[in-house]
């Protein structure tokens, strides 16, 4: 009984520990050179190489913003400044980003960010997730249902 008690308290402890930890990004040096980014409040992330920037979906307050993390400068920036909710998708090897986004339709929509040009892959009534760029970039894949299907 009084194991149980202690696994218990300390299964406790161990999650409000971890609930703890904030939203955001940190970047801490490790012994051997190498970095330790640590995450939380945070999910669909995604590593750039030829930008050398971890993009990623950040939570906070019951709303989800595109942010990217560049390691250069240690910075972040929200990616589409807005009061929709967006989740990060895919990137892809140049840096364009596929987010799904509340912005056009109330179903969401998927949108293919390059650069400044955003372009507005979702049709109407259609709900488009789990999408992704091929290899090669070249091609989009994505699962899409219609409303009430």
């Amino acid at each position: 009984m009084r194991s149980k008690l202690i696994i218990f308290l300390l299964f406790f402890f161990l999650g409000i520990g971890g609930c703890s930890l904030k939203s955001g990004i940190r970047q801490e040096p490790a012994p051997n050179g190498q970095v330790d980014v640590r995450l939380g409040g945070i999910e669909s992330v995604r590593f750039c190489s030829a930008s050398g920037s971890l993009y990623y979906t950040v939570i906070e307050n019951n709303n989800r913003q595109v942010i990217k993390y560049d390691f250069t400068t240690q910075k972040r920036y929200a990616i589409l400044s807005s009061s929709y909710e967006e989740k990060l998708e895919d990137v892809d090897s140049r840096g364009a980003l596929l987010v799904f986004t509340d912005k056009y339709d109330v179903q969401g929509d998927l949108v293919l960010l390059h650069g400044s040009k955003e372009t507005n892959l979702g049709k109407p009534f259609v709900r488009e997730s789990l999408s992704r760029f091929s290899p090669d970039g070249s091609l989009i894949a994505t699962l899409a249902r219609e409303r009430d299907k």
